[in-house]
């Protein structure tokens, strides 16, 4: 993944995540080892206010990593020095690396449901919102009506923010991949039937992404994992 300041994060097979600077110089290696990441990671900008001992309050920008590790734990990692702001225990076998939503709530898929978390960034600590029961839930990605839709198995199933269910459509074949929209809102997955790869297109009714900061798989459609640089890109 790349910050907007060009800083490269990588999860490494050690269990550790770095963060390098544009020429490879390593900037700071995690605080601790949080295992091996699933899928991918989650990279956001967050608007702090700070209450100095003056009296003054300031506004300050903290950039914070999602990862998702074998560990069975969500953690935040800030990616100013690499260290770790919190962690969540998930349920399950992990399915999914997290995305987050326009207002900041954290989606995870598990073996068990789609996993939502709100994040209170006064005290930077982690609370449950709801989780979607189901099987499998893969990677979930957001539209512009803010439509979540993830594959559950042989499921394609759409739910609105407040965990109502929107619609399922059975595929037939398992789809394990992250599931893309395209800029007019056609909703693309990959599956396979255990000898080849079928791919089925889906009209969603919205007008692509959703414009957050990461609302599917290293951020837009074409997953270049760059944060500020193509930030119109859906």
């Amino acid at each position: 993944m790349i910050g907007r300041d060009r800083t490269i994060f990588a999860a490494a097979t050690d269990g550790y995540v770095y963060a390098y600077d544009p020429e490879g110089v390593r900037l700071w290696k995690s605080q601790a080892d949080i295992g091996s990441v699933m899928v991918g990671m989650a990279l956001v900008e967050k608007q702090l206010t700070v209450n100095l001992p003056t009296g003054d309050v300031r506004t300050t920008t903290a950039v914070v990593l999602y990862v998702v590790s074998n560990y069975g734990l969500l953690y935040a990692v800030s990616g100013e020095d690499g260290s770790v702001l919190w962690s969540y225990p998930l349920t399950g076998p992990l399915r999914s690396g997290p995305i987050v939503g326009p207002d900041g709530a954290i989606y995870v898929g598990t073996s068990t449901g789609l996993i939502v978390l709100n994040e209170d960034t006064d005290a930077f600590t982690p609370r449950l919102r709801f989780v979607h029961v189901a099987s499998d839930v893969g990677t979930p990605v957001i539209d512009s009506n803010e439509t979540i839709y993830f594959m559950a198995g042989k499921v394609l199933h759409a739910i609105n923010p407040n965990n109502t269910p929107a619609w399922k459509y059975e595929i037939g074949e398992e789809a394990d991949g992250p599931i893309t929209i395209t800029r007019d809102g056609g909703l693309i997955v990959a599956a396979t039937d255990g000898r080849r790869t079928i791919m089925y297109s889906i009209e969603t009714g919205s007008v692509g992404l959703n414009p957050s900061q990461w609302p599917t798989f290293l951020r837009n459609s074409r997953h270049t994992g760059r944060l500020g640089i193509d930030a119109t890109d859906g």
